[in-house]
């Protein structure tokens, strides 16, 4: 009785159809692998990114206040509320509880129709 195999493309073998996950072209010795190093350069850029910004703060708050600068006077509106709004606000806006009761009346009106 032959048993049921499939190509690894990554390590390049035939391997038993039980050592794939779903209709991943990968075994889960190789997926496994590959997470693993996924896991490590992803720790790695983080702490390279806190050691930046720790050896960097000056650059780092007058990059903000430039781009502070540069956003201050434009004006968005709301698609949800119709209220002009600064730009720099648009993310306390959206946290507020009039967008969220206007985004939630909304909502519900278009699952009446």
């Amino acid at each position: 009785m032959e048993v049921a195999k499939k190509y690894c493309s990554k390590c390049q073998r035939d391997v038993k159809i039980e050592k794939f996950e779903g209709d991943f072209k990968t075994c889960n010795v190789c997926r496994k692998k590959g997470l693993n190093r996924y896991h490590r350069l992803r720790e790695h850029y983080l702490e390279l990114r806190k050691d930046y910004r720790q050896n960097h703060k000056e650059e780092i708050a007058e990059k903000q206040k430039e781009y502070f600068q540069s956003i201050k006077g434009i004006v968005i509106t709301c698609p949800i509320c119709n209220y002009d709004i600064k730009k720099y606000k648009k993310t306390q806006h959206e946290k507020s509880q009039t967008h969220q009761n206007n985004l939630k009346q909304k909502s519900e009106t278009e699952e009446e129709k």
